[in-house]
């Protein structure tokens, strides 16, 4: 078991294992969005980016 800060992980291996999918899939999600909206800058694909993840968490 782990433990960090308060929150107790019983299988470290699949939370670590979910971590690096929901990282996986915002990446494609970033890589989809430049290559739809031929974005110049990176500042502009990563405020592109959170506005498409804010709008997921809803």
């Amino acid at each position: 078991m782990l433990s960090s800060q308060g929150i107790t992980i019983a299988r470290p291996r699949e939370f670590l294992s979910s971590l690096l999918e929901d990282f996986r899939y915002m990446v494609n999600g970033c890589v989809r969005m430049e290559l739809k909206e031929i974005v110049s800058s990176m500042k502009s694909l990563s405020n592109l980016c959170q506005l498409d993840a804010k709008k997921l968490e809803r």
